[in-house]
């Protein structure tokens, strides 16, 4: 029977003369039906976009049937449900919008890079969605206060036990199927489980098992797998707050090559470039003029196809800096980096960053970046836009080369902001060569392709500014007169609504995520000590190399020495050999064997 319900003082004000012809408890249903969709959505979003849509609708839809199930089963007034699952509604309608644009759901990476991020970082990157945003959190919010007032008005309550109703009627069977269900899953019953692909004990305690390893059957799954997510989270938080700690007396025992001499030892300067791809430099063939000077630069060298394991810098950068295998997916490893093995030799070590100081101590990179004996960040964490420009380090860097001309030894290590988004942000009004390269209303935004010319503008502008940061870091170690070396490498790449593809930024597991521009600039003086290491470097410019090969490089390219060096991995050595390439595309996959689709070169196997 139909009623004619007044929600007159039991909504808001605003509320206050809205009247429905319509029953309470039919009202108190499609409200909380609704809301159940919500939370539905980003699996079947996950199902559809999804290549093997069995897996997916196990993985994801199938956990989340039993996740809900069990939400809505824990009390007997399902307004206190409804409440729990509104807590989660804006993150759902993120999550639907994630898997949207990324073919993928959200994990607990995403969670660090978002728990990582500044507010003028995540401004930018939301920048032209604000509109959706807005409408999308006015409709689930309604949604979500109607669901709790009309079944807390309705006063529903499901009872425990239900005789003679339909099986789903009584919450003890809906709980109890709820509970089976996320044993069979997490048995491994329904999902075949995949061998880690590292073996633990290798890697003593970083592997060890946890409650998020446990239930990590259904991580892929809205909103069960969330708290999958959290806790890997709160795991790998927890590994990083205990990791300077745990390595204090790690040692490698290195030591200078014994051919060396204190006056001999080299300045060594590293240049971890952000979110650039190679095909974007006019050095690598782009036929645009982004990198005019090292185009035309003598003793350089591009290393023609390198690539990074990862498209996010928190997890690429460590892979450069140490040892830690790509595929080990703790943010931390149980050695330290290249930097402590400078500081063994004797070398005079520096970290210059123009990242932000945000994650101190959590932050993987910052984690090694502290094993530097002088270290320094220059763009503040604060609200700006814009912040500073990366030729805010070569200032820094002449007077270190400048005050250790007579150095035994030094190692500079310059962090830059690069390409990354907001691109117009990253290169002085100087620099704004093509044009346009901002829309004529608004600002840059990574999610219109309307705006695509204007990106790719400013993408180049950000390009041809690091050309010239890079070109003056290069006249400073020019002018030292010292034995110098320089090494340039990008974290990432970028996607750009490239030709017939809908996609942008990173992390979308295509081909243009993990091509990475490479180069190795060298002095005369260094070119007469070391003429081997440069001979060896031509000989690799062409052979495929990973990220993974920096640490070894550098120290080689150092005339660093420990006791288990492998030169193989070396590419200034000239017994390089070319290594299986893993990369974090579709849970992982040699990129070399890798297939690619034709319209945004999409990695699968």
């Amino acid at each position: 029977m139909f009623i004619y319900y007044d929600l007159h003082m039991k909504l808001p004000a605003d509320f206050a003369k809205i009247k429905f012809h319509i029953s309470q408890t039919t009202l108190a249903k499609l409200c909380f039906g609704a809301l159940l969709a919500i939370q539905l959505t980003p699996n079947l979003l996950y199902v559809f976009s999804s290549e093997n849509h069995v897996t997916a609708i196990l993985e994801s839809l199938l956990p989340a049937l039993v996740g809900i199930g069990l939400i809505t089963s824990l009390f007997a007034r399902l307004w206190f449900s409804a409440l729990i699952l509104s807590l989660l509604a804006l993150p759902a309608v993120f999550e639907s919008w994630y898997v949207i644009n990324f073919g993928k759901t959200s994990d607990a990476h995403l969670l660090e890079i978002i728990l990582e991020s500044d507010i003028a970082e995540t401004k930018a990157y939301l920048s032209g969605l604000w509109l959706p945003i807005t409408l999308s959190t006015i409709f689930t919010v309604t949604i979500c206060v109607l669901a709790i007032i009309t079944l807390r008005n309705s006063g529903f309550k499901w009872s425990w036990q239900a005789k003679h109703h339909a099986l789903w009627q009584s919450r003890s069977n809906v709980f109890l199927f709820s509970i089976a269900g996320l044993m069979l899953l997490n048995a491994g019953l329904l999902i075949p489980q995949t061998p880690s692909e590292i073996p633990p004990t290798e890697y003593d305690d970083l592997l060890q098992d946890s409650i998020a390893d446990t239930l990590s059957t259904y991580a892929s799954s809205w909103p069960t797998g969330l708290p999958v997510r959290v806790l890997s989270v709160w795991r790998d938080e927890a590994t990083l707050h205990h990791a300077r700690s745990r390595l204090k007396d790690f040692r490698f025992n290195a030591v200078p090559h014994q051919s060396t001499t204190d006056q001999e030892r080299p300045l060594i300067v590293l240049v971890i470039g952000e979110t650039s791809r190679p095909d974007r430099w006019q050095l690598y063939g782009y036929e645009r003029e982004t990198t005019p000077h090292l185009a035309n630069m003598d003793n350089l060298i591009p290393f023609k196809n390198a690539i990074t394991p990862w498209a996010w810098t928190r997890m690429s950068v460590p892979i450069m800096l140490s040892r830690k295998p790509p595929q080990l997916r703790s943010p931390v490893f149980n050695e330290r980096s290249f930097i402590s093995a400078f500081n063994e030799a004797g070398f005079k070590s520096y970290w210059l960053s123009n990242q932000n100081v945000l994650g101190l101590h959590e932050s993987p990179t910052s984690i090694y970046a502290h094993e530097a004996k002088i270290v320094r960040f220059f763009n503040p964490a604060s609200y700006k836009e814009a912040g500073t420009n990366d030729d805010i380090l070569l200032s820094p860097l002449a007077n270190i080369a400048k005050v250790e001309a007579n150095s035994t030894g030094t190692l500079v290590v310059l962090h830059t902001l690069g390409s990354h988004f907001n691109y117009n942000h990253r290169y002085p009004e100087s620099f704004q060569k093509f044009i346009p390269d901002r829309p004529k209303m608004g600002v840059l935004s990574l999610h219109d392709k309307q705006q695509k010319i204007a990106l790719d503008n400013a993408y180049d502008n950000s390009i041809l500014f690091t050309d010239h940061v890079l070109n003056e870091a290069i006249t400073i170690l020019k002018n030292s007169g010292r034995p110098a070396a320089l090494i340039y490498v990008s974290d990432h790449g970028e996607n750009l609504f490239d030709t017939g593809c809908k996609l942008s930024g990173h992390g979308q597991e295509t081909e243009r995520d993990f091509r990475v521009p490479m180069l190795f600039w060298w002095s005369p003086e260094f070119a007469q000590q070391h003429p081997e290491k440069i001979m060896a470097a031509t000989k690799n410019a062409s052979k495929p190399v990973s990220t993974e090969s920096i640490f070894h490089s550098i120290l080689d390219l150092a005339a660093i020495t420990m006791p288990d060096s492998d030169e193989s991995r070396s590419i200034f050595s000239e017994n390089y050999s070319t290594k299986s390439r893993w990369v974090y595309a579709g849970g992982g996959m040699d990129f070399d064997k890798a297939q690619k689709d034709a319209t945004c070169q999409k990695l699968h196997k």
